[in-house]
């Protein structure tokens, strides 16, 4: 497992590999999907075709702003899962044409994301950091806190706002599930990527 911009030694981290790993498990079919208007990855491929990565990414609609700048209000759904072409070969992504039934995994997960959350907490867990990381770089970005007179010195000082560490796994045991068509070969790999800048400068004024 690899940590990046994140050390493995609070529950964020856990979240993230936890959430992941479950994600590979539904898509590979080794985890029973909650609704059946989720299909696994494996059992919707049909043919041989090129190993696929999966991955949860944020996926906010454009943030609601008051028009005095003072009022803000998180929209969409948080998380979405991303699909695209996976190189085995100096293990770099690239995109490229999708297979079918990884666009229908990713889409179909992406749709119906509350609905499976509500059977593996993982998910809304995640979705629950990614909003705050979200708030925090608004924080950050806006300087919220000047305008509102908080005083941020305390809970950024590890000795006055100390967090209970959390060890986050460092490897995980291999998933594997396979189905005979011809000369099929499946294989998953992703991760979590929470990018939460972007998200903070998308706005609609509402009033």
């Amino acid at each position: 497992v690899k940590y990046i911009g994140l050390a493995p030694d609070n529950r964020f981290a856990a979240v993230c590999i936890e959430a992941d790993y479950l994600l590979k498990a539904l898509g590979l079919g080794l985890l029973e999907s909650p609704t059946p208007k989720v299909k696994s990855y494996v059992s919707q491929s049909v043919g041989a075709h090129k190993p696929h990565r999966f991955a949860f990414e944020c996926a906010y609609d454009p943030m609601g702003v008051s028009t005095d700048g003072l009022a803000f209000e998180l929209r969409g759904t948080s998380l979405k899962v991303d699909t695209s072409l996976y190189s085995v070969e100096k293990q770099d992504v690239k995109e490229g044409e999708i297979a079918p039934a990884a666009k229908y995994f990713s889409r179909d997960l992406s749709r119906h994301f509350e609905e499976v959350s509500k059977s593996i907490p993982a998910f809304p867990d995640l979705a629950n950091l990614s909003d705050l990381a979200v708030l925090s770089a608004l924080i950050a970005r806006d300087e919220l806190h000047t305008k509102t007179g908080w005083d941020l010195s305390w809970v950024l000082d590890p000795a006055a706002c100390k967090i209970d560490p959390v060890t986050a796994p460092k490897s995980a045991q291999t998933l594997c599930n396979f189905r005979q068509s011809g000369a099929l070969t499946v294989f998953s790999a992703g991760g979590v990527l929470l990018a939460a800048e972007p998200w903070i400068k998308e706005r609609a004024t509402d009033e």
